[in-house]
């Protein structure tokens, strides 16, 4: 009986842990670009099921909180550029989830994600 309550314990803890940290994360972020700015609908993707490891490469679990933007280590003299490390990550997975949710409004063109300035 103990270790049922332990378990639950455990585990009611891990979800109000996660909840938290999943509630301070913001609705929109804006990527400057000098190609045009990219609007990343932050919250709707973590509510769609992705979760922050799936963008967040460098955390060790779901709870930790990013410490670091994308940017500090993804430079232009970096070996992965911010501009590979999104193309990459956002575009493929938005072409890979369009194979599956044909009528999908996933962009995966340069102006679909690029606003105009």
């Amino acid at each position: 009986m103990r270790r049922i309550s332990l378990t639950c314990l455990l585990g009611l803890i891990f979800i109000i842990g996660t909840a938290a940290a999943m509630s301070d994360v913001p609705e929109n972020i804006t990527f400057a670009n000098s190609k045009g700015d990219v609007a990343f609908p932050h919250k709707a993707h973590q509510d769609a099921g992705y979760t922050c490891k799936t963008c967040h490469h460098t955390l060790e679990n779901d709870t930790d909180t990013p410490e670091q933007k994308c940017h500090d280590c993804h430079t232009a003299d970096s070996e992965v550029t911010a501009k590979d490390a999104f193309h990459k990550v956002c575009r493929d997975c938005h072409k890979d989830y369009k194979k599956e949710h044909k009528d999908s409004a996933a962009p995966t063109s340069c102006t679909k994600c690029h606003a105009k300035k």
